[in-house]
């Protein structure tokens, strides 16, 4: 029981990197669920098109967001992502 009650104290940073015309689709996701999205980024890979094909990666560009959130909010957060985004 304790390590439950400590799940809801922990606190984790949640990095989402993704394509970047995905980044207001996990946004959106974010808002919805009321995690606070303490940051977003803009990055752009520095990689050719190939290691990108090879990778499995799409776009150089990408959206960074990074959450701060309890444990347990993180982890309910991971599992709504992998229902909506499919992934």
């Amino acid at each position: 029981m304790d390590n439950i009650a400590n799940a809801h104290h922990r606190i984790q940073l949640l990095t989402t990197i993704v394509d970047y015309s995905l980044g207001h689709k996990f946004i959106d996701i974010y808002r919805k669920g009321e995690v606070p999205i303490s940051l977003i980024l803009h990055g752009n890979g520095a990689a050719n098109s190939e290691i990108y094909d090879i990778l499995g990666f799409g776009e150089p560009k990408k959206a960074i967001i990074l959450s701060i959130l309890t444990e347990t909010m993180a982890q309910w957060m991971l599992h709504d992502l992998r229902v909506k985004m499919k992934f």
